[in-house]
């Protein structure tokens, strides 16, 4: 059976611009300063979602790609909430089908230990989790109980705020638009998760909290590459079908970065055949990101990372790190070993295609 990458690179070269107001007002919640905050958030891509288990255990949140997504921030102690909890229901029952996931996110702080009970009284058919130490209310500028905000299919965040009233309204619009057109091909179906890699190959070793973390992020449906700002050729799917995809996170400011040019430079020569590297540039510095292209003669595809969205996603700790991905298009060498890049093109070139 012909594989296309699950690699899925959703290029948003410029985030479409959603005015404030797009939604009256009315169906909103808060005064006009955290108004100000939440209409701030529109036409962005939000970071990833810290959360965990009852138990506090970290765990992966659903795929998200492709489908409205509405955010409920709440907690078992609110009325509010548990009075908005029958509307959500309802919603993830008729629209499931057509591309909607609710996720419903507890309050970090009180009340997660009734969440269960709560769950099951209320028949609640969506996927709970706990906000892990209270991160993602932050990332969320979450200043009241609940929060709600509904995301569009390309993963944008298109209302925050919502009174439980209105988020219907919201819902039925965003389903009726199209979902974004993918880079590294659809989505793949039939996947099997990636066999290990020698811990020599990985710059986190042995080192155990780090290999949780990165654990975290889905290798057979790795996080969107939210890029712009292209040189040296825009990734299309014929260019990564097939090929092994290196990222190699950097910075224009980033001596060892730069320092390591040549090296990738000399590598995206030698295995032009199979690999392709792809320099992801951090959002601070961008500016300088076409100068340092032409100076230091970058020959590989260099791109933008606004904001950082894709820095975070894939929780890169440092720069340069590089991530590498198999001819499947899995996610097989989270933060490679900086001296270790042309063992691991290596060692991947040697697996079945």
């Amino acid at each position: 059976m012909h594989r296309v990458p699950a690699l899925i690179l959703v290029i948003l070269f410029s985030t479409a611009a959603h005015a404030d107001g797009e939604f009256p007002e009315s169906w909103f919640w808060g005064d006009e300063k955290v108004r100000s905050v939440h209409q701030a958030m529109v036409g962005k891509t939000p970071k990833a979602f810290m959360l965990a288990d009852l138990n506090g255990k970290p765990v992966r949140s659903p795929d998200t790609r492709g489908k409205v997504v509405v955010v409920d921030f709440w907690g078992t102690w609110c009325g509010p909430c548990l009075k908005a909890i029958p509307e959500m229901v309802e919603l993830q029952t008729e629209y499931r089908d057509r591309g909607l996931l609710v996720l419903g996110i507890h309050d970090s702080r009180r009340g997660f230990d009734q969440m269960a009970k709560v769950a099951k009284d209320n028949k609640i058919n969506y996927p709970l989790f706990v906000d892990d130490k209270g991160q993602s209310a932050r990332d969320w500028n979450v200043r009241f109980w609940p929060t709600i905000a509904v995301l569009d299919r390309t993963g944008a965040i298109r209302a925050v705020g919502l009174q439980p009233s209105h988020v219907r309204k919201v819902v039925e619009s965003l389903l009726e638009e199209k979902a974004p057109s993918n880079i590294g091909g659809q989505r793949t179906e039939n996947v099997s998760p990636p066999p290990p890699v020698p811990d020599e190959l990985l710059e986190s070793g042995k080192n155990v909290a780090r290999s949780k973390r990165l654990a975290q992020i889905d290798a057979v449906n790795p996080p969107a590459l939210d890029v712009s700002n292209w040189i040296n050729g825009e990734m299309r799917p014929e260019d990564l079908e097939g090929k092994i995809v290196i990222l190699d996170f950097w910075a224009t400011w980033c001596g060892p970065c730069i320092a390591s040019i040549p090296k990738n430079n000399a590598l995206a020569r030698k295995y032009a055949d199979d690999v392709v590297m792809i320099g992801v540039c951090h959002d601070r510095g961008a500016e300088r990101m076409a100068e340092m292209v032409r100076s230091k003669k970058i020959e590989y595809p260099v791109c933008h990372d606004v904001d950082n969205t894709t820095i975070e996603a894939y929780m890169v700790n440092g720069y340069p790190d590089y991530y590498i991905f198999d001819r499947k298009g899995r996610l097989r060498i989270p933060d490679c070993r900086n001296s270790k890049v042309e063992a691991a093109i290596q060692f991947l070139l040697k697996e079945e295609n």
